[in-house]
């Protein structure tokens, strides 16, 4: 039987090995945050009129969107949609003013779209603060 000559010792390979799984930790830190979904609002208590719609800009991917409003009575609505030409909703929540209008859809993003919020109460003018974000 022969034997290969032993290059390495037996510290060198656990010193190695240890080094590997410290660098795979390290990589999986780093590589699982990127993948969470950023949330980037675009309206903070913003005071806004009655029907006026708050619009993200153009998000390269969008995953979800939030919408409230400080409001005692009405509804908050948010969309996201592609623009012109063939301008499409492709999600659309409404809520009650009390509560969060909230679109998730992490499984199928929209690519180069666009959320916007707006606030309703019939027959009441005025303004209200709208708060809006959105994921991607």
């Amino acid at each position: 039987m022969t034997t290969l000559p032993r290059k390495f010792s037996r510290a060198s390979i656990v010193t190695v090995l240890a080094a590997a799984g410290v660098f795979a930790f390290a990589l999986a830190n780093v590589v699982v945050p990127s993948a969470q979904a950023a949330t980037i609002t675009y309206a903070n208590n913003v005071s806004t009129p009655m029907g006026v719609e708050v619009s993200s800009g153009l998000r390269p991917k969008i995953t979800g969107s939030d919408a409230s409003v400080v409001l005692g009575f009405g509804t908050v609505t948010v969309k996201e949609y592609n623009p012109a030409p063939g301008y499409k909703v492709h999600y659309q929540a409404t809520a009650s003013a009390a509560g969060v209008a909230r679109t998730s859809h992490a499984g199928a993003p929209l690519t180069n779209a666009y959320s916007k919020c707006s606030w309703k109460w019939e027959n009441v003018g005025g303004n209200a603060k709208l708060n809006c974000s959105v994921r991607g």
